[in-house]
């Protein structure tokens, strides 16, 4: 979440910025993921609008004068970071269930 980022990093520079660029995994129960369904989203979500969406967060990587982009594992976000020249760095628990 946001707060925590905000709250271990007091500084006006950390900007958190919520933006729905990937699709995640569908899942049917909190061990199965349903493959076509998650493959379906994904192109529906991402491969569709892969150039709108690229362009428009270079553009906002850069009128925002970002200077390190943290991403949990979203790819597009990582090419649009070095499109626009920033470093990126990817985090994540790689806990997908929806268990706490």
């Amino acid at each position: 979440p946001a707060r925590v980022f905000l709250q271990q990093i007091p500084t006006a520079r950390c900007v958190v910025r919520k933006a729905v660029l990937d699709a995640g995994s569908k899942q049917i129960d909190p061990f199965t993921v349903d493959v076509k369904g998650s493959l379906e989203e994904y192109y529906n979500t991402v491969v569709v609008r892969r150039d709108e969406m690229l362009s428009a967060e270079v553009q906002w990587l850069k009128s925002n004068h970002i200077d390190l982009v943290v991403s949990d594992v979203v790819p597009i976000v990582c090419t649009a970071a070095a499109t626009a020249g920033i470093p990126a760095v990817c985090v994540s628990n790689f806990s997908w269930g929806k268990h706490g």
